[in-house]
C-alpha cells in the first residue's frame, strides 16, 4: 500500500513538473514579434527571445513578421550590458515605420561592441491593440578584416606550387613578423636572425602600405626600393585563407629572368600565423 502511494504521489509531482513547462513553453499571455534570418536558427530558449552570432564590420540583417491587422508603431531599443545605449538612434530607441507583412532590420556592429552584452528589444503595437515584444542578443566577434591590425603575423610557410609544393621559406625568415597596421601601412620586425646569409639583404626593400579589396578575395601590398624610392612594386595576392588565426595569399612571380627553364607565372602560397601583439 505505501508503494502505491509513493507511486501516484510520484505521477502527481511529475505532472505538476510538465504543467509547468507547458506553461513556460507557451506562455499564452506574452505574445512574441517573430524574427528570423534566413538559412539561420537564431530562436532561443524562452518565448520572444533570440540570439545570434555576428561578426564586426559586418551588416546584420534581421527580419521581422509583422501583425496582418496592421502596426500602429514599432520602436527598438539598444542595450549594453542591459543598459540602453543612447548612441544609438535617438536616445538609444529607434522608431521605425514599417509597412506590410514584414520589416527588416539591419545594424553593422563596431569594435565597441565586442566582449559586450549587446541587445535589441522590438516593441510593437498592433492596430488591434495588441502589443508583441521580442529580444534580440548579438554576440559580437572580431571579425579576420579587423583582427588583421591587432595581431603581429609570424612567417611561417613559403610554398613554391610549380615545383612540388617546395618549401621555400628560409630559415633566417622563420622570426619574421608583419604587422599591418591600422591606417594601411606595414611594418616588419625580421628578428635576430637578419641581416646575414639568406637573409643579407633584410630590409632593403621598404613596405609602405596594405590593403584588403571589399570582397576579401585580393591583398595588395606595395614597397620601393631603399636605394631607389622611385622603384615602387606594387604585389596583388589572391586571398586563399583569412581567418582570425591565419593568413594565406597567394602569388604569381615571374622568374624567368633567372633561369629559361622557370615560367613567368610561377606560383607561390605565403602563410602567416596570428601571434598576440
Amino acid at each position: 500500500m505505501k508503494h502505491y502511494k509513493i507511486f501516484i504521489y510520484g505521477l502527481l509531482f511529475t505532472a505538476s513538473i510538465i504543467a509547468c513547462d507547458d506553461s513556460y513553453e507557451s506562455n499564452a499571455g506574452d505574445p512574441a514579434l517573430m524574427l528570423t534570418v534566413p538559412g539561420k536558427m537564431i530562436k532561443s530558449a524562452g518565448y520572444g527571445q533570440y540570439r545570434m552570432n555576428v561578426l564586426t564590420g559586418e551588416e546584420t540583417k534581421v527580419t521581422a513578421t509583422l501583425p496582418e491587422g496592421g502596426l500602429k508603431s514599432l520602436v527598438i531599443t539598444k542595450t549594453v550590458n542591459l543598459a540602453v545605449d543612447t548612441d544609438y538612434g535617438a536616445n538609444g530607441v529607434f522608431t521605425a515605420s514599417p509597412s506590410g507583412t514584414e520589416y527588416t532590420f539591419s545594424y553593422v556592429p563596431g569594435e565597441t561592441d565586442l566582449d559586450q552584452l549587446v541587445g535589441f528589444t522590438f516593441h510593437a503595437e498592433a492596430n488591434d491593440g495588441t502589443v508583441l515584444t521580442s529580444d534580440l542578443t548579438l554576440v559580437v566577434t572580431l571579425s579576420p578584416r579587423d583582427n588583421l591590425p591587432k595581431r603581429k603575423w609570424l612567417f611561417v610557410s613559403k610554398l613554391w606550387v610549380d615545383q612540388d609544393n617546395l618549401q621555400d621559406i628560409r630559415a633566417c625568415e622563420t622570426d619574421n613578423y608583419w604587422y599591418f597596421n591600422e591606417g594601411g601601412t606595414v611594418t616588419i620586425d625580421y628578428g635576430a636572425n637578419t641581416a646575414a646569409g639568406d637573409c643579407a639583404f633584410d630590409g632593403f626593400n621598404v613596405y609602405d602600405s596594405w590593403e584588403l579589396s571589399e570582397d576579401e578575395k585580393t591583398f595588395t601590398i606595395v614597397y620601393h626600393a631603399l636605394f631607389n624610392p622611385s622603384q615602387i612594386t606594387t604585389d596583388v595576392y589572391k586571398v586563399k585563407t583569412l581567418s582570425v588565426e591565419k593568413l594565406e595569399l597567394e602569388i604569381d612571380i615571374d622568374l624567368s629572368w633567372l633561369d629559361p627553364t622557370l615560367s613567368t607565372e610561377e606560383t607561390f602560397i605565403y602563410e602567416y600565423k596570428a601571434v598576440v601583439k
